[in-house]
């Protein structure tokens, strides 16, 4: 209990990314002999709460790009596609510090292939999240409805005032017809961030 902080991490967490884990001068071993766990048991321990709930040595070494404690818990068990509580994985943490080559490299030591970790690097998870094609449809009907009132009385005023026809502008020529076309183009108008 006294290795482990408010947040949940252990002493092996913290240190994952900045000591060495295995060797002769590995912390591992007297930090299993304080915490009267295995060394394994206390490679695999998680993060039991706060932001990195879920989290292993794995995680913080990946953060760090520390090849050699990448390498060593890997070859004792641990797994680049383990997730935190908020679907966090390996690779992730070492995406999101730029340390993805180091940690690559070092998978790769382990015995681990490329083809293994390329699904990791899930690419569409990064993604921006769009809506639902109904939800969005709906949105922008409703966004563009209250904008085409607001030309048509606009040209009905124009037309009673000045007594002749406005003359649409050129991109709005090539959209008659076309209204999901005449939507995004309205949106980008109004400057909108739909």
């Amino acid at each position: 209990q006294m290795l482990t902080n408010s947040q949940g991490m252990h002493a092996v967490h913290a240190f994952s990314g900045r000591y060495d884990l295995s060797g002769r001068r590995g912390i591992a071993q007297p930090l299993s002999q304080l915490s009267a766990l295995f060394e394994d048991q206390l490679l695999q321990l998680p993060v039991s709460k706060g932001n990195f709930k879920g989290a292993t040595c794995l995680h913080f070494a990946c953060e760090a790009g520390h090849e050699e404690n990448v390498e060593f818990l890997i070859k004792r068990g641990l797994h680049l596609s383990a997730v935190t509580h908020s679907d966090q994985s390996c690779i992730d943490f070492a995406f999101d510090k730029g340390k993805i080559e180091p940690v690559m490299e070092a998978a790769a030591k382990a015995g681990v292939s490329h083809l293994d970790m390329l699904p990791l690097v899930d690419v569409a998870k990064r993604a921006l999240k769009l809506p639902q094609r109904s939800t969005a449809h709906r949105l922008l009907s409703s966004f563009t409805d209250a904008a085409v009132r607001a030309d048509a009385t606009n040209s009905q005023q124009q037309k009673q005032g000045k007594g002749r026809k406005r003359q649409k502008p050129p991109e709005q020529e090539k959209t008659d017809g076309r209204s999901d076309l005449k939507i995004l183009l309205r949106a980008v108008e109004l400057d909108s961030t739909l």
